[in-house]
């Protein structure tokens, strides 16, 4: 087993197998909404794709820095960084787009909860882990906690 099955993790856990179809829907939901504001020549598309941009560069970055570097710490900050722009960016979005402002709303919340879980995810791992750095994939996995 790896790093990650052996940390301590909380029972609302979601298991791995969900991970790949969520973001899948995630990322399309943005996707859509991107474009949406991307086609609509008449607002202000700037500031709203920059900001767009900014949060997707932060989702890349967090799966190395918890992942390969194993520093659940550093990945909090930046969720808590990414859910921060993402919901700068969904504001930016639908106000850019008034005819499209509920469908961007639509789109994009759905990813803004699944990072709020997230982030509160990676709080409680990283609380329950403080050397999580230091632990060996050989190590017997500690029990779930509450």
């Amino acid at each position: 087993k790896g790093w990650y099955q052996k940390l301590r993790k909380p029972r609302w856990t979601p298991p791995n197998w969900l991970f790949a179809p969520v973001w899948t829907v995630l990322y399309t939901g943005q996707g859509v909404a991107s474009w949406l504001v991307w086609k609509n020549k008449d607002g202000e598309r700037r500031l709203p794709l920059a900001l767009y941009g900014v949060q997707l560069l932060l989702n890349l970055a967090w799966q190395p820095l918890f992942f390969n570097l194993k520093r659940p710490d550093v990945a909090l900050v930046d969720s808590t960084a990414m859910l921060g722009m993402a919901a700068a960016a969904t504001v930016k979005m639908a106000q850019s787009t008034p005819d499209h402002k509920a469908a961007i709303a639509g789109l994009m919340s759905p990813y803004i909860g699944w990072v709020g879980y997230a982030t509160a995810l990676n709080y409680r791992i990283w609380k329950d882990n403080p050397n999580a750095h230091k632990i060996a994939a050989d190590e017997p996995a500690p029990p779930k906690t509450a």
